[in-house]
């Protein structure tokens, strides 16, 4: 049986989305499965587009980290991210956001965020037609920055070409997800190998232009998103070094582990960039 993850790291529900246990303290076992790159290298923020990969938390109202998602930053004022981060049937409860630009983030000290390099969001965008035709649909959405972005980070170039097909193409992957897989064993620390900014390779199926918003990647790789990783950016280097964002970090459809867990090893799944770019020009302008 294979279990479709969103990288998303929830506290109290879960993804390809980082979650915390430390309200309710459950683990929503059919979705945990965002999290750091695992197998990935860390990440030094030397190249240009690790200086604009940041982590997002999710709070309620008293301040309560609920859950954590990876976003790139695609202009002074809006970072880009997954829809399910802020979908409400995935994480109830949700009232505000940060935009937080640490590279190591030890979510195990928070009760509530006390991160200081850190910016408010606003009000999230999904896209218009998140899930309208089915699960994972145009997974991607807008977070306002309430604040000035630090020096050394900047937005980057988005892919706008809609008629590119990328399969075969190596893509570089960031994320604060996981960095090994679950073992399967009953009452394992899901705390365990997150929160660390770490990037890794992926190359991109034979099937991209089977779906119009989004691509696969190609399973068995010892490099893969997990947990935490959702919504993170994977960019495509050109022959002459340029360097853009062509793909939102989604799922990962892996088995399901004896306890009830996802793996995060099986078919990964990203949202195209090109086909979101009118949608994304529109509202950050």
């Amino acid at each position: 049986m294979k279990v479709s993850l969103r990288l998303l790291t929830l506290f109290s529900l879960c993804s390809l989305i980082a979650c915390n246990q430390n309200s309710g303290e459950t683990w929503n076992q059919e979705t945990a499965s965002v999290s750091r790159v695992i197998n990935g290298s860390p990440v030094s923020r030397d190249t240009y587009e690790s200086k604009s990969v940041v982590l997002i938390e999710l709070m309620d109202a008293r301040g309560l980290l609920l859950a954590f998602c990876t976003g790139t930053i695609v202009s002074p004022k809006f970072v880009l991210t997954a829809g399910h981060c802020f979908d409400t049937n995935l994480i109830a409860g949700v009232a505000r956001s940060n935009i937080v630009f640490d590279t190591v983030y030890d979510f195990r000290r928070l009760k509530t965020s006390t991160v200081k390099n850190s910016v408010r969001g606003g009000n999230a965008m999904k896209h218009p037609e998140y899930n309208k035709e089915g699960q994972w649909d145009h997974d991607a959405a807008l977070l306002p920055i309430k604040g000035a972005i630090p020096a050394g980070f900047g937005p980057v170039v988005l892919d706008d070409n809609k008629y590119a097909n990328y399969e075969g193409q190596r893509v570089t992957i960031y994320g604060f997800g996981r960095s090994q897989n679950y073992t399967g064993v009953i009452g394992e620390d899901f705390y365990q190998y997150i929160g660390t900014l770490r990037r890794g390779t992926l190359t991109v199926d034979n099937l991209y232009n089977q779906y119009q918003d989004r691509y696969y990647t190609v399973a068995g790789s010892s490099q893969q998103l997990c947990q935490g990783d959702s919504g993170g950016p994977q960019f495509l280097t050109s022959k002459n070094g340029s360097v853009k964002q062509v793909g939102i970090n989604s799922a990962v459809e892996g088995p399901k582990l004896p306890n009830g867990i996802g793996s995060c090893y099986g078919p990964a799944h990203a949202t195209k960039v090109a086909f979101m770019y009118d949608w994304i020009q529109k509202q950050i302008k």
